[in-house]
C-alpha cells in the first residue's frame, strides 16, 4: 500500500516513499488525560527513538517537535493531530521511518537505514 495525501508539520507535504514504514493510529481522545496531551508528541518521539536504538550504532536523538535524528540526519518523524469522526474525538498518531529510502530533495538533511552505520 501507499500513502498519497501525507502531511507534515504545519501542513507541509509529506511523501511516503516505497520501502519505508509509515502508519497512523487512531487513539480515542478521552483515553489520554488532558493534562498529558502536551507530552504526547515528545512521548511518541521517545518511543520511536527507543525502538530504533538497538538497531543502530549511533544513538537516535529527538529534534523538537517531531523529528528523530541519527548522526544529525532525519531518519524518522511523528505527527499528531486531533480528528472528529461520527461525533467522537481521536488523536491521530502518525509515524514514518525511512527504512530503504529518503527524499532525494532532502538528501543533506535526511537519511535511511541503508546509509546509517549499524
Amino acid at each position: 500500500d501507499s500513502q498519497r495525501k501525507g502531511r507534515g508539520t504545519s501542513g507541509r507535504s509529506w511523501v511516503a516513499v516505497d520501502g519505508n514504514l509509515f502508519l497512523t493510529c487512531a487513539v480515542p481522545a478521552n483515553s489520554i488525560p488532558m493534562s498529558k496531551i502536551t507530552l504526547l508528541p515528545l512521548s511518541m518521539g521517545v518511543l520511536v527513538a527507543q525502538s530504533l536504538d538497538p538497531m543502530l550504532s549511533y544513538r537516535p536523538v529527538l529534534k523538537w517537535p517531531n523529528d528523530v535524528l541519527v548522526d544529525g540526519k532525519k531518519i524518522a518523524g511523528t505527527l499528531i493531530e486531533n480528528h472528529r469522526a461520527n461525533g467522537d474525538d481521536f488523536w491521530l498518531i502518525g509515524i514514518g521511518v525511512n527504512v530503504n529510502n529518503h527524499p532525494e530533495q532532502l538528501s543533506k538533511e535526511s537519511s535511511d537505514f541503508r546509509e546509517v552505520p549499524r
